[in-house]
């Protein structure tokens, strides 16, 4: 048993001590790790050249004009996080798909794949998600690689392909 004393009011020189007694007990801290989510908004996404004709409000990313293009965004999530899922979320009202990879790059350069895919199917005038929880790599190494996620998206006229945003859902620490 541990005793404290606690000062808890003085009156001239006199001070009134009260011994305040506990017992301690030892009480496991541990919870399992909690899922965390990653945020990549539309407004993350750059295109892989400058002709790319796009338009992007912060929420909504979608091509203007010309051919399918490459469009990526930098995915910055804590070493050894273990993935559990990627998550498309966007707007599909086309014969056409919108598909985003986590792709992975080896810090030379040598080594570049996908690890994960999620890609739209069927269509619909309203936002909604596509998901994938198969990933070939588990966990993120940022020593020895970096990541990216690479957003494939065709144009078709009236906005019909539109991306809003992309979660990847890990745990560890951060």
């Amino acid at each position: 048993m541990k005793k404290s004393y606690i000062v808890i009011g003085v009156v001239g020189l006199l001070a009134v001590i009260v011994t305040v007694s506990a017992v301690v007990v030892a009480q496991s801290v541990y919870t399992p790790a909690a899922t965390k989510i990653m945020t990549v908004p539309a407004c993350s996404f750059m295109p892989s050249n400058k002709d790319v004709d796009y338009a992007m409000d912060g929420t909504r990313l979608y091509l203007q004009s010309g051919t399918p293009k490459y469009i990526r965004a930098p995915l910055y999530l804590p070493n050894k996080a273990k993935l559990i899922k990627m998550v498309l979320v966007c707007k599909d009202d086309d014969a056409k798909d919108i598909t985003v990879w986590l792709h992975r790059v080896s810090n030379d350069g040598t080594d570049s794949k996908a690890i994960a895919v999620a890609q739209s199917s069927g269509t619909g005038t309203n936002y909604r998600t596509f998901e994938t929880a198969s990933f070939s790599e588990l966990k993120i190494d940022n020593e020895n690689y970096c990541y990216f996620i690479n957003l494939y998206l065709h144009y078709v006229a009236g906005e019909k392909l539109v991306l809003s945003h992309v979660k990847v859902y890990y745990k560890g620490n951060m």
